[in-house]
């Protein structure tokens, strides 16, 4: 049964700050999500920080490289892989709130709502 949520990270060059989101991601109050990690060409150890977390998360975890650059490139390249009714983008210098992911799953339950943005 795939996941409801699929939680992308575009990464490039985070290493510094991925751990952060990471924990944050592992600490969310709701667990029915897929992780993507996509991987935007770094040179700074950042696929290697993400394949860390890989066993130490509750979900299942994708790490992808997209060779085109940008943060566009990549969200679309985790996308493409995502199996969630779902998609949730966030960056790899975020540290997402405890009630992130179940906020917004929350608001998406609503018919009338098509995206959640936050600040």
């Amino acid at each position: 049964m795939p996941a409801r949520v699929s939680v992308i990270i575009p990464v490039f060059n985070a290493a510094a700050t991925l751990d952060r989101c990471l924990a944050a991601l592992a600490a969310q109050s709701c667990h029915d999500f897929e992780l993507i990690i996509v991987d935007n060409g770094s040179s700074d150890g950042s696929a290697a920080v993400a394949a860390g977390w890989q066993s130490r998360l509750p979900v299942p975890v994708q790490i992808l490289h997209e060779d085109q650059r940008g943060a566009a490139a990549a969200r679309n390249r985790g996308a493409q892989s995502a199996t969630g009714e779902m998609l949730a983008f966030t960056d790899a210098d975020c540290t997402p709130r405890r009630d992130w992911l179940r906020s917004l799953v929350t608001a998406l339950e609503d018919r009338d709502v098509e995206i959640v943005l936050g600040r």
